[in-house]
């Protein structure tokens, strides 16, 4: 019988009370076994929440030397490092993602989330000021210290596309600052999430600090609906989204950390470096599989170079090398399970009876002993009319939309023309060009010759339209998982 990997409760494993497991199949095949999880529902999220909120009223881990705190987080990264080929291989196994991408990305990003953060509050300065007053007929001085406290009990609800990196990205900011934590990742994607569970106690993380918990539906509303929790961050799709806020507003005054979906636009100036902004836009949109919420499907170029550019796209995409994401050699891998490559081949299939002009792709993959996997060729549409639904929504898969533009007025208003304002890029060599466009483009973030740089001191969101109410990163992640305080001491003259 086959191990089945247990919840992760106040420091122990411990089996789903409803015994509900799901089962993880390698989506290059659907048929090789990766491994079974246990799912939690209402009664597991509530143990769990109980854990978490004695740990942080009655625990160790708040009233710890923030120094102990920082060793570790640092601890929790070496063994990340340590322990990456595993990691990276299990989550390449679960997701599809390029088995090195896994250990070179996300691994090393995961561990650099705890090494960030770890000496972050080392780095922030102390605000304190003085002023002189009276009180009560007596001169004094009155000083004013400004604090960042814990919030306590966070509960975080994580995505199924890059699981590791996000949960850690929110965990270390979490955790630095004393708060505890109910993770709830998807149940496509959680046996590689699950083994920081292990980890945790290696480093010396105390019972009920970190508590893992994968869940459907169920499970996920016990998180969001507790009044246990102090504060709920969740990234995923817009209408999970609204729900979470709906449900947040019954439950607690502070509002939800809501990161939600994008539909991130390329637009090529007839200046840009032909090769640059090719290689640059495909990587936008077929770095795993399309399977990312930057993920760059539009691409909007200028009409004096758009033939060029669309025979160039579209050579390089048809020389990717698809096959099985273990492979060093494989450039382009399957999407995570049969349910999401079926959502994404009908996003296809209407886009064609809408009208769009396939120019490569738009089929799955068959032959070369892939048929049984969920394989779709990397598909770029030609001419796409911003009416069409490919135009507006969030595909989460490998699907380029293009069209061509003649004037900066008309780039930015058709760039602009969805419900989403994640991301975007800009290709060109005129920098004035690039910072104009920049600046009229209504999106959180926009990458200028380059895809999803990301600086971790730096901000990652959007505060536009249905792509989400915040940044994280740096100091913002602090002051979502931080309340403030202000103590003012007055010292008699």
């Amino acid at each position: 019988m086959e191990e089945i990997v247990p919840l992760y409760i106040d420091g122990k494993p411990a089996r789903a009370q409803s015994n509900d497991v799901y089962t993880v199949l390698n989506p290059k095949d659907n048929q090789t076994l990766v491994g079974r999880h246990c799912l939690a529902g209402r009664a597991d999220m509530e143990t769990a929440i109980r854990a978490a909120r004695a740990a942080f009223d009655q625990g160790p881990w708040p009233r710890m030397a923030i120094q102990e705190r920082a060793d570790c987080l640092n601890r929790f990264a070496s063994l990340i490092i340590q322990n990456k080929v595993p990691l990276g291989t299990l989550e390449s196994d679960t997701s599809g993602k390029l088995r090195t991408e896994n250990i070179d990305f996300d691994m090393n990003g995961s561990a650099e989330h705890f090494t960030f953060y770890a000496n972050i509050l080392f780095q922030r300065p102390e605000l304190r000021f003085t002023k002189e007053a009276q009180f009560l007929g007596r001169r004094i001085t009155a000083e004013s210290l400004l604090l960042h406290e814990p919030v306590g009990v966070c509960g975080l609800l994580i995505p199924w596309n890059s699981p590791m990196m996000l949960a850690t990205w929110a965990l270390g900011p979490i955790l630095i600052l004393g708060n505890t934590c109910v993770l709830k990742p998807m149940p496509w994607s959680s046996l590689g999430v699950l083994e920081l569970s292990r980890l945790a106690r290696e480093a010396g993380i105390p019972d009920g600090v970190l508590n893992i918990l994968p869940a459907r539906r169920e499970g996920a509303d016990a998180l969001v609906t507790n009044k246990g929790v102090d504060q709920i961050s969740f990234t995923g799709s817009v209408p999970t989204g609204v729900a979470i806020n709906q449900a947040n507003a019954r439950t607690r005054f502070r509002p939800p950390i809501l990161e939600l979906g994008g539909k991130a636009v390329a637009i090529v100036l007839p200046d840009a470096e032909l090769n640059l902004a090719v290689q640059g836009v495909a990587r936008g949109i077929f770095r795993s599989q399309g399977q990312s919420c930057v993920a760059c499907s539009r691409a909007i170029v200028h009409e004096s170079i758009y033939r060029k550019f669309v025979d160039a796209i579209v050579g390089f995409t048809e020389g990717l090398k698809i096959g099985d994401q273990k492979e060093a050699s494989t450039q382009f891998g399957p999407v995570i399970n049969r349910e999401h490559f079926n959502r994404v081949m009908d996003h296809i299939k209407r886009a064609k009876e809408q009208g769009a002009r396939v120019l490569t792709g738009a089929d799955r993959v068959n032959g070369n002993g892939l048929s049984a996997g969920n394989y779709i060729k990397p598909t770029i549409f030609g001419d796409v009319s911003p009416t069409m639904d490919v135009w507006q929504n969030e595909i989460f898969g490998p699907v380029l939309c293009m069209r061509s533009f003649k004037t900066e007025e008309e780039a930015v208003q058709l760039a602009n023309s969805t419900e989403f304002g994640l991301s975007s890029n800009v290709w060109g060599n005129d920098k004035n060009a690039t910072w104009r466009l920049s600046r009229k483009l209504d999106v959180g973030m926009v990458f200028e010759n380059c895809h999803f740089i990301r600086d971790l001191r730096g901000f990652f969101g959007s505060e536009t339209r249905s792509s989400g109410n915040c940044f994280v990163g740096g100091d913002e992640s602090l002051r979502h998982y931080s309340k403030r305080k202000v103590i003012c001491s007055a010292y008699y003259q």
